[in-house]
């Protein structure tokens, strides 16, 4: 089985990126990906998010984890 991950994603909690945690892991999961690594700026608020968002894909396949 192939593994796709994008290791560098921003969320609205850092100010170069619009979407909420929901939209970023929907259009990853949706694009294909296994895996996307949070990488706010200064920042681990989306850390909730990130667990909900993942949780909500109802897929134990797709991981985020935040750094």
């Amino acid at each position: 089985m192939e593994h796709l991950c994008d290791c560098h994603t921003h969320t609205w909690y850092s100010n170069d990126a619009h979407c909420n945690m929901e939209e970023v892991c929907r259009a990853a999961w949706e694009g294909g990906l296994s895996a996307i690594a949070i990488t706010d700026h200064g920042v681990v608020q989306a850390f909730p998010d990130a667990m909900n968002a993942e949780k909500s894909l109802k897929d134990p396949n797709f991981k985020v984890p935040v750094s």
